[in-house]
């Protein structure tokens, strides 16, 4: 999008979509994170996926565990 041909009432939607995109992706990110230490704490994938309405696979596909870093 050309930012300098668009009105300021655009300009503004567009911050909003910015903004809203930005929250959302951190609340993703919380949200795994919440997951992935409710894991180590010893709760299930079955017990994860009961919390969501899913199933334990489900869950699993959902939350893959993180790529394991070679060094």
């Amino acid at each position: 999008m050309d930012e300098t041909r668009i009105s300021p009432r655009q300009r503004t939607a567009s911050i909003r979509v910015i903004e809203a995109q930005r929250g959302v992706q951190a609340a993703l990110t919380h949200e795994a994170d919440a997951v992935r230490a409710a894991q180590r704490s010893g709760l299930t994938w079955q017990a994860i996926g009961a919390i969501y309405g899913i199933t334990r696979q489900a869950a699993q596909a959902r939350w893959p565990q993180p790529a394991e870093r070679p060094w």
